[in-house]
């Protein structure tokens, strides 16, 4: 993935915002659909690295980034998940516990249809905006507050006696005041609201109502991630996010009608790091007038020279140099300085921290060997190039591409991502899982049952 060809919409700090923000509530939802706690965080990792891939190919599709994260983490959590909550999301295992009809409104929601439990645990368990609910739905705004206020008066009618009816009919109105009830109409729309549901037979009864369904739902406990998890996924988030999407001066500038200026692509830094050191080493040698080697195995770019920048001292003999020249030039050769093992500032060459590959000890390894066609599995490298961008490619037996992804690897060779096992055709068997950069490639097989 090259940062120069992402296009101005959402920053890489706002993406990294929203994944520290709903990470768990995202967990969460997918844990409703009966993942298990290792392929919940598959799932909440894949969806939101696939989210940011879409925001650099395509921003101008994503309308609202946090609904368009939920809608695809459940559009992958059902392609596993059995269809019943795990027993550990009501034992309290990171669960917290916020309401005492907290066990009532769960068993609520549980006889509701699908529709009415996801927008209801959207909007007020989870507290998403409507735009980001209706995103999730597949509705406009308005649809979206019309379908919480049914749903809030269906999940009140199973929990209280005195609830009062649905209506027929009234949906715009009805929208109006679902947004009333939970705050979020603008303030100039509040007073004609209110007296409007004041002198209206129909929604007068139902706002104390729609405010009351909303309390109890506010109240669910949210299973967390483990906190590994959640930490390794905004770690990764955050590095893939600042090398693709733009920065929030570059948001900024776009929205005021600048053209957006992108840093120098980092091929091209590269390119001149490495010609820059090369010529550096050249003017070194022309210099010094003496055998200077040079070691091949060392790319310019990804090893740190312990050389620093001066590098005119004059070389003993023995290939230590001194500190500083000597300013007299008729002073005698002094054989105990040179003799002496006292560490200069160009010392021999050591060994760097910056690991270096050996082609050949690449590696992949997979989360799990097999599960249903789309199954997320974390990939994990060992022995790769520091600083590439490796690319993830799942293929069919029947050499179809499915689904893909990228990974960007560490300093000491590693990498961590997530691909969805998806096969369009569904055929069962022995998948490919494929990792490429450059010359360096390695391949796990994946068993689609």
């Amino acid at each position: 993935m090259s940062r120069s060809r992402a296009r101005v919409g959402v920053s890489a700090d706002a993406f990294v915002s929203v994944v520290r923000a709903y990470a768990d509530r995202v967990h969460d939802d997918v844990r409703r659909l009966g993942c298990s706690p290792d392929a919940a965080a598959e799932v909440v990792e894949a969806s939101a690295l696939g989210l940011c891939e879409r925001l650099r190919v395509a921003p101008h599709e994503v309308r609202d980034l946090v609904g368009a994260w939920f809608r695809d983490a459940r559009t992958y959590a059902e392609r596993i998940a059995p269809g019943d909550p795990p027993a550990d999301l009501d034992e309290g295992r990171g669960i917290v516990r916020r309401s005492e009809d907290d066990a009532a409104a769960r068993e609520a929601l549980a006889q509701l249809g699908e529709r009415d439990r996801v927008a209801l645990l959207l909007r007020d368990a989870y507290d998403l905006p409507y735009l980001s609910t209706g995103v999730a739905l597949g509705t406009d705004d308005t649809v979206t507050a019309c379908v919480v206020a049914r749903a809030r008066l269906r999940f009140l009618s199973l929990v209280a006696n005195d609830a009062p009816a649905e209506p027929a009919g009234h949906d715009e109105r009805l929208a109006t005041t679902s947004r009333l009830a939970d705050g979020q109409l603008p303030p100039d729309d509040v007073a004609a609201a209110e007296r409007h549901a004041a002198r209206c037979a129909t929604c007068g009864p139902l706002l104390p109502a729609l405010v009351e369904a909303r309390r109890l739902l506010a109240g669910l406990g949210i299973l967390a991630m483990a906190d590994a998890d959640r930490d390794g996924l905004i770690s990764r988030a955050g590095v893939v996010a600042h090398r693709v999407l733009p920065s929030a001066e570059e948001v900024e500038a776009a929205k005021n009608g600048a053209p957006p200026r992108f840093p120098v692509p980092l091929p091209l830094v590269a390119a001149s790091l490495g010609g820059a050191l090369v010529l550096g080493s050249v003017m070194g040698l022309a210099t010094s007038g003496n055998g200077v080697s040079f070691s091949r195995a060392r790319p310019p770019l990804r090893t740190e020279d312990p050389t620093p920048a001066s590098t005119s001292l004059t070389p003993t003999p023995s290939g230590t140099a001194t500190p500083t020249p000597t300013p007299s030039r008729t002073a005698s050769p002094t054989p105990s300085r040179t003799a002496t093992p006292t560490p200069s500032a160009t010392a021999s060459p050591t060994p760097t921290s910056t690991f270096v590959p050996v082609p050949g000890n690449e590696r992949i390894a997979l989360s799990r060997a097999s599960g249903p066609n789309g199954t997320p599995v974390r990939v994990t490298g060992s022995g790769w190039p520091p600083g590439r961008t490796v690319q993830l490619t799942y293929s069919g037996p029947l050499g179809q591409t499915g689904q893909q992804a990228s990974a960007f690897t560490d300093p000491d060779g590693t990498f961590r991502a997530t691909i969805v096992c998806y096969d369009r055709q569904n055929i069962p068997g022995p998948h490919t899982i494929r990792a490429v950069t450059g010359s360096f490639s390695a391949s796990a097989t994946f068993t689609a049952t």
